[in-house]
């Protein structure tokens, strides 16, 4: 019998690159939801050419694609800038899963992410916006 994912609820980032470790480890175990927490509500996520998912909702539907995939993700976070009270992260991942099909399955993308910072620290919020 398999295991149970680990549920992440709750989980909150204590610095801007660990935004992306956290949704990299939520989609890995199987745990939209988890991954959701760290999404205002009006985030946007860019999941290809013209494809913009606007809302957790949206978002929600694109994450379950991937989850459907069993993926292992890899994440490797390439720079860090902040300023004033939002960090943009740019980093590498790779999702390798597999299809309905039983195809292998591999998406590479570089995405741009701003994450808010609390205010009067360099400690990130919810994430604000998501590219990817």
């Amino acid at each position: 019998m398999t295991e149970p994912a680990p549920v992440l609820v709750g989980t909150s980032a204590t610095s801007p690159e660990q935004c992306d470790e956290l949704i990299v480890n939520a989609l890995n175990s199987g745990d939209v939801n988890a991954a959701l927490e760290l999404y205002e509500a009006e985030a946007s996520f860019i999941s290809g050419p013209d494809e913009i998912a606007i809302g957790k909702d949206a978002i929600r539907l694109v994450m379950n694609d991937f989850v459907a995939l069993k993926p292992t993700l890899e994440l490797k976070v390439l720079s860090v800038t902040q300023s004033s009270d939002v960090a943009l992260l740019k980093s590498q991942w790779q999702l390798e899963g597999t299809d309905p099909d039983g195809n292998p399955a591999t998406i590479k993308t570089k995405p741009t992410r701003m994450t808010p910072l609390k205010k009067g620290s360099k400690t990130p919020g919810q994430l604000h916006k998501c590219s990817g």
